[in-house]
């Protein structure tokens, strides 16, 4: 067993109890962003553990990783603490009336949930035929697969992938107001999920990947939770009743998780999904030496990881330039290649993005930060209305891909655009519809011509302040 792994799930253990025990509220439990951190790093870092004692592991943590996971877990219970703290009176109470607040919003996306989806698998197979060609491959297989992904990586996208990416993004924000309705009723419907995950099947294989297994469940699963605790209800969930929810969906997804990996890659060693499934997190532990060794040796590059694609689009509208951070990436990646550490292909945790953006000082002022706008999002934005839900699902998702680095990645920046724009779209549709309804129904024009006469004739006597009308005023002799 490898002993450097021990006190950092120790320290994350005992986060999870405080937070999760913290926000546990007539017994059930309500989400926040650093249970969900806590409990996230706490499951790899037991499948770094696992990993390391079968000798799945390419390369076991060592004190470098203890030291800074120690440190950064340490200072990012500051962080939450805090946030926690001044949240508390400002926090939304539940409210019945939350149930209705994804009312247009959901039925503006219903009205075209089937042109999407439709328009999502044709894009997505056009890609994957375009993708196939290229590689010049007649079948998907395995090698295949793995093939897709080495000519994906690095590489502009196609029309019909760029297209389809974008579609796919409005088909997330089905998921989550699907997921947020689920939420605030209290019973999960996961139709919806599959029906959304099958149709972006194309589209993933033709990029090589296996995360969309994954994708769509963590955006219902931190929807549906955040939904549960703005809306109250004369049901409450407890904790045993949603890990009996997620409990299978969870486990029979990873399984075709590890299963595909094992596809994909096809190893020489006899079919092991346990060992595909625990080899993804745990990667990312086991190279964490690599990583925070080499993001201490290099240059300071302010948010060229922790605000990744706004900076990429400032750096194309000419605001700033990211061609020193690049190479600097690009001969980091090189290295590794060259003395053959298969580091370069294994996702970064966010330990040592921080460190490659803000320095080994910065990066621990820079976790509380993090930790602490994480918290305050995931707590303050229970309000009603789409964005702020969105955003308080971001949290969530932010907190859980701390484990795997890029936080502010193109599809997230993409799904708080859009649903900035459906709430505008919907808002107006709905005043439209509105305004056709009252020119198309004179009663709607009689009733308020009525009621305005009634208030002209309406007046209040100086002496009492009790409203008159006119007849009334006539019968007490007043007028």
């Amino acid at each position: 067993m490898n002993a450097h792994l021990l006190a950092p799930f120790i320290v994350c253990l005992a986060g999870a109890v405080f937070f999760v025990m913290a926000a546990k509220h007539e017994n059930r439990i309500v989400a926040s962003a650093a249970s969900v951190f806590y409990l996230t790093w706490c499951g790899v870092i037991a499948a770094a553990i696992v990993s390391d004692y079968y000798g799945w592991s390419y390369h076991e943590a060592g004190a470098l990783a203890e030291s800074e996971m120690l440190t950064m877990h340490s200072l990012a219970f500051i962080g939450f603490l805090l946030a926690t703290i001044l949240t508390k009176q400002r926090r939304s109470k539940p409210t019945q009336e939350w149930c209705n607040v994804l009312k247009d919003e959901s039925t503006l996306l219903k009205d075209y949930q089937l042109v999407l989806l439709c328009a999502m698998f044709l894009f997505g197979c056009m890609a994957l035929f375009s993708a196939l060609h290229g590689a010049a491959a007649s079948t998907i297989s395995g090698s295949t697969i793995n093939g897709l992904r080495t000519n994906f990586v690095g590489k502009e996208l196609t029309w019909a992938q760029w297209v389809s990416t974008h579609i796919s993004v409005l088909c997330t924000l089905i998921v989550i107001v699907a997921a947020a309705e689920d939420g605030a009723k209290g019973r999960p419907r996961l139709g919806t999920l599959a029906v959304v995950t099958l149709a972006g099947m194309p589209l993933a294989i033709s990029e090589g990947g296996r995360g969309f297994i994954l994708a769509g469940l963590t955006w219902y699963m931190f929807s549906y939770l955040s939904a549960s605790a703005s809306c109250s209800r004369l049901k409450k969930e407890t904790a045993r009743e949603i890990f009996r929810t997620f409990a299978a969906p969870v486990c029979g997804l990873l399984f075709l998780f590890g299963t595909l990996g094992y596809w994909r890659n096809q190893p020489a060693a006899e079919f092991n999904p346990l060992r595909h499934v625990l080899s993804w997190p745990a990667s990312s532990i086991s190279a964490l030496d690599v990583w925070c060794e080499a993001a201490r040796r290099t240059d300071v590059h302010p948010g060229y990881y922790s605000l990744q694609y706004p900076m990429v689009l400032l750096d194309r509208m000419g605001f700033i330039t990211l061609e020193a951070a690049s190479e600097t990436e690009r001969a980091i990646l090189l290295a590794m290649q060259a003395s053959g550490d298969t580091a370069w292909c294994i996702p970064k945790t966010v330990i040592p993005e921080l460190i490659f953006d803000f320095g080994s000082a910065g990066s621990k002022i820079a976790i509380v930060v993090l930790a602490f706008l994480l918290q305050w999002i995931s707590i303050a934005a229970r309000r009603s209305g789409l964005v702020s839900h969105v955003f308080a699902t971001m949290s969530l998702l932010w907190a859980f891909q701390t484990v795997q680095g890029g936080l502010l990645n193109p599809a997230a920046c993409l799904v708080i655009a859009y649903a900035i724009a459906l709430k505008y779209f919907s808002k107006k549709l709905v005043l439209t519809s509105r305004r056709g309804t009252d020119h198309e129904h004179p009663m709607n024009t009689i009733a308020s011509t009525r009621q305005h006469s009634f208030r002209q004739k309406t007046w209040t006597h100086a002496a009492d302040g009790i409203p008159r009308t006119a007849s009334c005023a006539r019968s007490i002799g007043t007028e």
